[in-house]
């Protein structure tokens, strides 16, 4: 009997032996596991970084980015994406900033296409028509004078370089993100001055005059404006007064169409058409081209000036443009 119990005792403990022994090679097993893991994204970027190298390298040496004769670039890129995970291709391509390459050598960058904007040339009677047929599209409360608009005209029309002034509803400017280009100078100094006031044109055609640096001069009266730049919007109220000024507008929706030839003002003003809905836009070019917009186009027409020395100069074919009233927005 005693021999029996040695015998069971003896196979327990073999079989205690045994339990350990697997026990401990599954630990093993899943350290080592994890230590290729960890090892795998640092041999991954080492791949990588080679191959930046030799690219570098063939650079220096005049020779072309291409890759070597007789590979095959897209089966490259198949064959990583299938030996790495995908996430980990994203997180390489985003922590070295590599642009795709294609066969042709070209990047992925693609340029934006839109249809052509619309310009038609009118003259001073057609333009202030198609001011009332926006205007008429205005709450009671929210109503602009034509007064207004008109008086922005002829200040804009009497600047020596670009300019960009935007009319509309309050409720409609406070939809808009701006940012001051001069730390809110400009809008402190025409703070409660009506366009209508002699000071206000005063101050706009100094700001919208030329200069080497297009900021106000080192010489200038005011001390608070020397240096800082002569650059951005400005926003009128329905009344005339300014809400902000020398303000830059940014996060606008993507107009719906392009304006050939023109740069980031006349965009922003385009922007500033199609967001809005309901405002009047004038932008004036530095080649004295002055054009109106409003929020009824949706910023697929702009209407030139024709009156201009500068916008005469364009050779658009004239036409007579008649807007008539829309319904009124509740």
């Amino acid at each position: 009997m005693a021999e029996n119990n040695e015998f069971l005792d003896n196979v327990a403990l073999v079989a205690i032996a045994i339990g350990a022994l697997v026990v401990i090679a599954v630990i093993l097993v899943v350290i080592r596991r994890c230590k290729k893991e960890a090892r795998k994204p640092d041999i991954e970027c080492e791949s990588f970084e080679n191959a930046d190298s030799e690219a570098a390298a063939s650079k220096s040496d005049g020779s072309s980015p291409i890759p070597k004769e007789g590979r095959d670039v897209e089966s490259d890129l198949s064959r990583s994406e299938a030996d790495f995970p995908i996430e980990g291709l994203h997180s390489r391509a985003s922590k070295l900033d590599l642009p795709r390459r294609f066969p042709s050598g070209c990047s992925s960058l693609e340029t934006m296409r839109r249809p052509a904007l619309t310009v038609e040339n009118c003259d001073r009677s057609a333009l202030n028509a198609a001011v009332r047929a926006e205007l008429a599209r205005w709450s009671p409360r929210d109503q602009a004078s034509v007064d207004v608009v008109s008086t922005a005209l002829d200040m804009m029309a009497k600047a020596g370089s670009g300019a960009l002034i935007a009319i509309a509803p309050l409720a409609e400017l406070q939809r808009l993100h701006m940012q001051s280009t001069d730390t809110g100078y400009l809008t402190k100094r025409l703070k409660d001055t009506s366009v209508f006031h002699p000071c206000f044109e005063k101050v706009f055609l100094e700001f919208a005059s030329h200069s080497d640096n297009d900021c106000w001069a080192h010489d200038y009266h005011d001390a608070a404006a020397r240096g800082l730049p002569k650059d951005g919007a400005i926003l009128l109220s329905p009344t005339g007064s300014p809400a902000k000024c020398a303000v830059k507008v940014v996060g606008l929706p993507m107009a719906p169409s392009q304006w050939p030839g023109r740069g980031t003002r006349h965009e922003t003003a385009l922007g500033l058409a199609g967001h809005l809905q309901q405002g009047v836009v004038l932008v004036l070019s530095s080649s004295r081209i002055l054009h109106c917009l409003l929020a009824r186009d949706r910023g697929y027409l702009a209407l030139q000036a024709s009156w201009l020395d500068g916008s005469a100069s364009e050779d658009l074919p004239f036409k007579s443009f008649k807007s008539e009233p829309e319904p009124e927005l509740v």
